[in-house]
């Protein structure tokens, strides 16, 4: 995504013949183009094989039982593959059956959040997204940016290039690790949400809207948009009221989750 590939090459290696396409290559994926889903594989000392990123044989891969889940690549993974001649160009190979192995760089840049280490990075801007170059292993982390924040020129359109100080939020998946800044700024009403939330306190709701799974609101003063689902364990007193309420009523409610841009409410009896 970040990176150009006018300077790679497809592998025509004399060393490939049809009596070894079977056999196992390990190298780093050195480029991706994830919206036209192809990608370059290098190898050391033996030039670049082209791949195409297409689920499909991933989750052929993980049926064979060859891989435990369909995984998506980034940039730097050290993959192992094998080769075959490609249909569209003669003479030329191209990469396929890759397993991941590891990604070295970002296997660190989790151990240093892991162990208190203070995480810095450049803040870039790409395709309306916002990520940051971490300044040791430079890895693209994606910023999330909640709906609940304020003050977004100062903070992330401000300080475009510049150092800024962050923390992974997610990071169970090597190849999807996201981060927030730290130093990122709410709306007022949203320590009070936090506050009900923590504290079970009853939040008034006006409803909005519905749609087939519930009901659409809003909350604190209209600066909260929230939803009221309906599901099969709600008591006999819940129903009746769910099924009795109308647009612009307003209804008794407690918080039960917080996402980045929505509460998530349950009915009162």
């Amino acid at each position: 995504m970040f990176f150009s590939y006018t300077n790679f090459t497809w592998c025509t290696n004399s060393k490939v013949t049809f009596s070894n396409m079977d056999d196992i290559y390990q190298g780093r994926i050195s480029f991706l183009n994830n919206e036209k889903h192809f990608g370059f594989i290098s190898i050391k000392n033996n030039g670049s094989y082209f791949f195409t990123t297409q689920t499909f044989e991933q989750s052929l891969l993980k049926k064979q039982g060859l891989i435990d889940r369909v995984r998506s690549f980034s940039v730097g993974d050290e993959v192992q593959f094998k080769v075959r001649p490609s249909e569209n160009k003669r003479g030329k190979f191209v990469a396929y059956e890759i397993i991941f192995l590891g990604n070295d760089k970002r296997q660190k840049l989790i151990d240093q959040f892991l162990s208190g280490d203070k995480m810095l990075g450049y803040l870039k801007k790409f395709q309306d997204k916002f990520f940051v170059k971490h300044l040791e292993t430079y890895v693209f982390v994606q910023i999330i940016i909640s709906g609940w924040e304020t003050d977004l020129q100062n903070i992330y359109e401000g300080r475009i290039d510049k150092i800024v100080e962050f923390r992974l939020v997610d990071y169970k998946k090597i190849e999807k690790i996201t981060g927030v800044l730290k130093d990122r700024k709410f709306i007022d009403e949203y320590h009070q949400i936090v506050d009900f939330f923590t504290k079970g306190t009853v939040v008034e709701a006006l409803i909005t809207g519905k749609n087939a799974d519930g009901f659409f609101t809003t909350t604190f003063n209209g600066k909260a948009p929230g939803f009221i689902p309906y599901y099969n364990k709600m008591s006999s007193i819940q129903k009746e009221t769910f099924l009795s309420l109308k647009i612009h009523d307003i209804v008794q409610t407690k918080i039960s989750h917080i996402s980045n841009n929505q509460l998530k409410l349950v009915l009162l009896e």
